[in-house]
């Protein structure tokens, strides 16, 4: 059985420590653009039946009345990126999804043994999906394969360096960033 977590948030360090985390649990993350629609996260929820979405906070409410409208059936937890989540604990409950801090839940854990397993080349990665602009997104399966191809040949024509800068143009959920 596949598992997925989802990722809705703009670019930061935790959605990049999310990502690295669902690798070493053979996880595959799912993740939304901030325009997407609700019809379009519902439809993706759906499809994938997520239970579990890593969030900033500016989607914690969205995701709320998405809930209350009978939309995202499968959704069970959502975690803030952001902290600051008091506010919106009891309208969560209320919507049937628990909502957990994410620096409280790297704390509570931190020590916690746990069997990790060894991603395979062929594992999904990341479920790169569209925005849903013309009809129902559609989902692209990219696996850890794909992305090592890809990151090979960028290293080939761009050497690392001992200082890179790199500048983050993309959300991170887009295949090319």
């Amino acid at each position: 059985m596949q598992r997925f977590c989802g990722l809705w948030a703009k670019n930061c360090p935790k959605w990049l420590i999310t990502l690295l985390a669902c690798m070493k649990t053979r996880t595959s993350v799912v993740g939304f653009y901030d325009a997407m629609s609700n019809q379009a996260v519902d439809f993706i929820v759906k499809q994938t039946e997520l239970r579990t979405i890593f969030c900033s906070n500016e989607y914690i409410k969205k995701v709320i009345t998405m809930k209350d409208e009978g939309m995202c059936p499968s959704l069970d937890k959502l975690v803030s990126l952001d902290g600051n989540i008091e506010e919106h604990v009891a309208a969560a409950k209320m919507a049937g999804v628990d909502l957990h801090d994410f620096d409280a839940c790297e704390n509570q854990y931190r020590n916690m043994e746990v069997a990790l397993e060894e991603s395979q080349s062929m594992d999904t990665y990341i479920f790169s999906y569209t925005s849903g602009t013309t009809g129902d997104s559609k989902g692209v399966k990219l696996n850890h394969k794909n992305i090592l191809s890809v990151t090979e040949a960028v290293i080939k024509k761009f050497p690392l360096t001992p200082d890179p800068c790199v500048i983050s143009y993309l959300p991170y959920p887009h295949s090319f960033e």
